[in-house]
Order: structure tokens, then C-alpha cells, then sequence
């Protein structure tokens, strides 16, 4: 039986792993197995040969499971093809996952493979809700884009999710029963809901208000609004509390999600989606801030298992990028973005470390009262050490502090600088050392040549101007 590669002509040259689909006919019955690949020095010598004689491993190096075996002699056709072309080690198996749980769950199509999770978290392996909330997530954003297109095209097919109507009464219930999803950091934006209300008071038709409440249909749509057989509402927190704030306007206009496009969606990710919905620019006049992005990036991290044993969160994770889809954030926002995120997490991992190490904290960041990593006990504590030296020198000309690995670095510059500005050197300078742990206060101080280069750099390094070096001991008394 000849094996068709349907993408062969773009398969990379440098083609060093992959995640591939073997789709096996017989006759009409289609039936996938999805498999990820490494490629070995000799396989890579014949790179597309290689493809097409792989079948499966599920009993071993090549070999397919008996049902596979059976259905690949009886085939009526064969094709293989390449769905990903090296991606990250650490995506590896999360691609793989995905297209499994896609075909599985979603595109209903049968499959050799048994399970949707096999492999180590390292390769990108999630749990399976998370995996399926993701895809869910995705496909349904896809979805209101193609819809979006097709309107502004004038191409409208059989729509999905079709329009709807919500009277103010039944928003006022599910206000009451919190059935409206906040994906944003503030549940209420005054200036927003001030602006809605104003326009709705002047003009309270519902036609022609641009805003549409994203509307969760429950399954049971037969006896929707009986009892607590409710929908949820997705986006419109801003929206319905100016609608109700003005009593002639009678409702909102709705979006209608079907429930199978939304049950595998979990809290998390629908919150990321309200985010989404309002991404710059939208109909509305309101959009998500940086901030919204943020609270649903953290809310990620936490909730999907991306944050590892020593606190490091992954925020290269596919989960991750698919947040900043469709916003119109540049690569340089998005990197700001991240690194907001990523200091906010370093410097917890640095809290946790500092508790362990009952040490105080005399770092710029820790000692400046205008951040909020501001520590007020243990500026104090420095305050005293400060204080204690100063009366030793009182007439210090130059009073610095300064972290041990930049010691030689930071006193030249502040030399030069102190030059510059005073067109002399300075008679004292009184240079505090800090430490980020004790350990280390406690190498420094205990190691001879480190000693030796302070007394030889305090000495020698600027003849005409007397230094003082205090080594600062962070440890709690």
C-alpha cells in the first residue's frame, strides 16, 4: 500500500522532530492515529522515508497495536501528515496532546490512540480539562472571528451563535444569582458605566446600542429560566449595570453560545475570555486594560499548574501566548507585560527565601518607600545600622550602599560622579555592603582574600579619600 505525505514539499530539511497524523481508510472508515517523533542522526538521513515507514510504537519500537496492524493490511488508502515541525522540547508533548484531545472530543473523528495523556509534564503534557479548556477556548474564539468577518463581508452563512434578546428583569436575576463572569481586574469601571448611562439615558433603545451580552446557554435549553436552569453571561458586567440603572431602557442585545461550545471551558479561561471579548478595539468604546491581561495571565499560571517547584513561572507556555491573541498589544507591550509578571514572582520567591533565611531585606527596592515592595521593618533595621556608623564617621562626605557583587564597580562611579558635581574627591566615604542571605554575608566575611581586596580598594584605590567598608549582616537578631 502506497503512503501518501499530503505536506512532503514543506517538510523542513531540518526536520529533527515532529508530531504527525497516520490517517488509515478502509474503503469510506477513516480512523487517526497522531504521534510525536524524534528523529535520529540515521533517520534523518532519509527523512521522508523514515515517515512513512513509522507506524506507531504501542507495543513496542514500530509497532502498532493489533487493531492498527489489522486495519493497515485490509487499507484501502494511506497518508501521513507532518501537523508540527520541531517544536520546543518542552511543547513536544503538549502539541501532541492537542491534537489528540481536538480529534477525540471535538472533531469526532476515531482513533487508535487510547489515551489523550501519556507522557512527563516536562514535554508539555497538561490535565486533561486543562487541555480540553484550552481547545474549547480557542475554537470558540476562532469562531467569533469568522463570524465577525463574515458580517462585516456581507457573507453570512448559518451563524453559530446567533443574536438574542435579554429583557432587564432577567439580567437583574442573574445579577442577582452571580451568574455574570468578571474576566477583568475591576468588577465595575465607573467612568465606563457612567459614559453607558448617559448615552442610554438619551438615546435607551436597545437597537441601537452596539454592546452584546456574551450569553452561556446551559444543555438543558428546554427549560431555560426554570428555576436555577440559568445561563451565565460571559461579558456585559458594565453594560447591564448601566441598563439597569436606566429604567427606560427594556434589555440588552445577546450573543447565544451553544453549551457545547462552552462545557469544557473552565472558570479561569472564561474570565480570560471577558478580557478578550473587550481587546482593543471593540464596538463598545471600552477595552481591556494591561492590567486585565495580567490578572488573567496569573490566574493561568495558578490555576493550570505553570508555576514549577522553585516558583518560576512558564510564561512561554502555549496557554499563555493564546491570552495575548487578538489584542493589539506590540511584541515590545507583550515583553513589558511579562516582565511585570515575572519580577511580581521573583520577588515573592525572594519573600519566601528571606522568611526561611530569617533575614531582613536591604535591598533598593525593599528600602525605598515609594514601591511597594517596601519593607518598613527592615528599613528600620538599616536605619539603626546607618545611624550607629555614621556616629563613627560623622563626617562622611559620601554615604553609600551598595550590593557585594558590585563593590569595585559602584564606588569608581560614585567617585567620578561625586567629582563631577563637587570638582574634588571626597575626605570619607562611608560605604555600606548588603547582602542578598546570610550564607553569603557569612562567606564574605569570613573569606581572607575577599577581606584582603576591601582593605587594599579602601587603601589604595583613592589615595587622597579615606573609605570605610561595612560589611551589613542581614540576619534577624
Amino acid at each position: 500500500m502506497t503512503v501518501t505525505i499530503v505536506n512532503e514539499s514543506s517538510i523542513s530539511k531540518d526536520l529533527k522532530r515532529f508530531v504527525g497524523v497516520r490517517r488509515v481508510w478502509i474503503n469510506n472508515s477513516l480512523k487517526e492515529y497522531v504521534y510525536k517523533k524524534t528523529l535520529t542522526k540515521k533517520d534523518r538521513e532519509d527523512i521522508i522515508g523514515t515517515i512513512k515507514q513509522y507506524h506507531s510504537s504501542s507495543k513496542g519500537k514500530d509497532i502498532p497495536s493489533d487493531e492498527m496492524s489489522k486495519d493497515i493490511e485490509n487499507s484501502t488508502r494511506q497518508e501521513i501528515e507532518i501537523l508540527h515541525q520541531n517544536p520546543k522540547v518542552k511543547d513536544f508533548g503538549f502539541w501532541e496532546q492537542y491534537e489528540i484531545t481536538l480529534r477525540k472530543y471535538f472533531l469526532k473523528i476515531p482513533l487508535y490512540n487510547k489515551r489523550t495523556n501519556n507522557g512527563p509534564k516536562k514535554e508539555g503534557y497538561w490535565k486533561e480539562d486543562n487541555m480540553l479548556s484550552f481547545i474549547a477556548k480557542k475554537r470558540l474564539k476562532d469562531e467569533f472571528i469568522r463570524q465577525q468577518k463574515e458580517k462585516e463581508n456581507d457573507k453570512i452563512t448559518e451563524p453559530h451563535f446567533n443574536e438574542g434578546f435579554m429583557e432587564r428583569e432577567k439580567i437583574k436575576l442573574l445579577k442577582e444569582k452571580n451568574k455574570f463572569i468578571q474576566g477583568r481586574r475591576s468588577v465595575r469601571r465607573k467612568k465606563s458605566v457612567s459614559r453607558y448611562t448617559r448615552k442610554m439615558k438619551e438615546d435607551p433603545s436597545p437597537n441601537n446600542w452596539k454592546g452584546r451580552l456574551i450569553v452561556y446557554l446551559p444543555e438543558d435549553i428546554e427549560n431555560l429560566w426554570i428555576k436555577d436552569n440559568l445561563p451565565e453571561v460571559g461579558d456585559g458586567n458594565q453594560s447591564s449595570d448601566s441598563c439597569l440603572s436606566v429604567p427606560k431602557m427594556s434589555g440588552l442585545k445577546t450573543i447565544k453560545v451553544p453549551y457545547d461550545w462552552h462545557k469544557y471551558i473552565k472558570l479561569e479561561d472564561k474570565e480570560a475570555l471577558g478580557t478578550w471579548y473587550n481587546r482593543k478595539p471593540m464596538d463598545s468604546g471600552d477595552w481591556a486594560e494591561d492590567e486585565d491581561i495580567e490578572f488573567n495571565i496569573e490566574n493561568t499560571l495558578r490555576t493550570k499548574g505553570l508555576i514549577n517547584e522553585n516558583g518560576v513561572p512558564d510564561l512561554e507556555h502555549q496557554s499563555i501566548s493564546e491570552i495575548f491573541d487578538g489584542h493589539a498589544l506590540t511584541p515590545e507591550e507583550i515583553k513589558t507585560i511579562k516582565s511585570h509578571i515575572r519580577t511580581k514572582y521573583k520577588n515573592a520567591i525572594k519573600v519566601e527565601k528571606k522568611k526561611l533565611d530569617n533575614s531582613y531585606d536591604f535591598s533598593d527596592d525593599a528600602l525605598d518607600e515609594t514601591k511597594d515592595t517596601f519593607l518598613p521593618e527592615d528599613k528600620k533595621a538599616f536605619d539603626k545600622i546607618k545611624e550607629k556608623e555614621m556616629k563613627i564617621f560623622p563626617d562622611a562626605d559620601l554615604v553609600k550602599k551598595i550590593k557585594y557583587s558590585l563593590v569595585k564597580e559602584k564606588i569608581n562611579n560614585y567617585m567620578i560622579d561625586y567629582m563631577k558635581k563637587q570638582r574634588k574627591l571626597p575626605k570619607t566615604a562611608l560605604i555600606f555592603v548588603w547582602f542578598d542571605f546570610t550564607e553569603i554575608y557569612q562567606r564574605y566575611k569570613n573569606s581572607k582574600d575577599i577581606i584582603k581586596e576591601f582593605k587594599i580598594l579602601s587603601k589604595y584605590s583613592w589615595s587622597s579619600c579615606k573609605i570605610k567598608i561595612v560589611l551589613v549582616n542581614p540576619a534577624k537578631q
